[in-house]
């Protein structure tokens, strides 16, 4: 799904009201983005061939107001009855309700593996400011922007998903977290500030890098960046273990693993 080349995609965005969609369970919708998706469902339906056939799936994927549409089409999809097996949405703007968060988890609409990357210093995704984004939250942080101010720390329980620390992975990666969306709903007294408008828009900040940082290009080389650096750690982890299993030594575990560069980072 394509982002907002075109004045009527403009208009698309601008239609912000939140309407009843009677086909998801009456979930309240960005009206512009819902619509644009339904025109898109009854255009796709045709070529997808018969629902309910598990040997054929769909993924949808989409950017900006394109990463919007994309997450209602995986709805409506779903619903009904095609074997979506995966979403993604890439510095998309929010479209749903947030009191209606709870009933689409609850009925399963979106299928497992729905996510969302963002970039901290692009204002899309936290707009508009009435509405909230659905699916897992890869994030993107510009921590040497902030001063490295927004330093995050893990635990070895926040690793296994036990115990009560903070649930903010940042997976190895100083400038990049992931946040489950259970994990979110367990814990949105804790974490509601990761997708708070006034929490984390940095007005000059934003400005000066809008142009940049809601680009796929800037994404895309982030997240090359991070694949790199989880390789590179994987690889030195391995040769750790195998090193430790020549010594006679048990390799250590990924809480043990966590623990370390919990310390390291402090």
């Amino acid at each position: 799904c394509r982002g907002t080349p075109l004045q009527a995609d403009v208009h698309t965005c601008l239609n912000s009201r939140l309407i009843p969609d009677p086909e998801l369970s009456n979930i309240r919708l960005h009206k512009g983005f819902r619509d644009h998706a339904h025109r898109l469902v009854t255009d796709l339906e045709p070529l997808l061939g018969h629902p309910h056939h598990l040997r054929s799936t769909i993924e949808v994927s989409g950017h900006s107001l394109g990463g919007a549409v994309a997450m209602i089409v995986a709805m409506k999809l779903k619903k009904r009855g095609y074997n979506v097996d995966r979403v993604v949405s890439v510095a998309g703007a929010r479209f749903c309700a947030e009191e209606d968060l709870g009933v689409v988890v609850e009925k399963e609409m979106l299928p497992l593996d729905a996510l969302r990357i963002e970039d901290d210093l692009d204002c899309v995704p936290f707009l508009p400011p009435w509405a909230c984004a659905l699916g897992d939250k890869l994030w993107l942080t510009n921590e040497h922007a902030r001063g490295m101010s927004m330093s995050m720390s893990m635990s070895s329980d926040d690793v296994s998903g036990e115990g009560g620390g903070s649930f903010l992975s940042t997976m190895q990666h100083a400038s990049t977290k992931y946040i489950p969306q259970s994990v979110f709903l367990q814990r949105g007294h804790e974490l509601s500030w990761t997708d708070s408008v006034y929490t984390n828009v940095r007005l000059l900040e934003t400005i000066m890098n809008e142009n940049t940082v809601h680009r796929i290009k800037s994404h895309r080389d982030k997240l090359a960046n991070f694949a790199s650096e989880l390789k590179s750690s994987a690889s030195s982890q391995d040769l750790k273990s195998k090193s430790g299993m020549k010594e006679g030594r048990e390799p250590p575990s990924i809480s043990e693993c966590a623990k370390n560069e919990t310390i390291k980072k402090r």
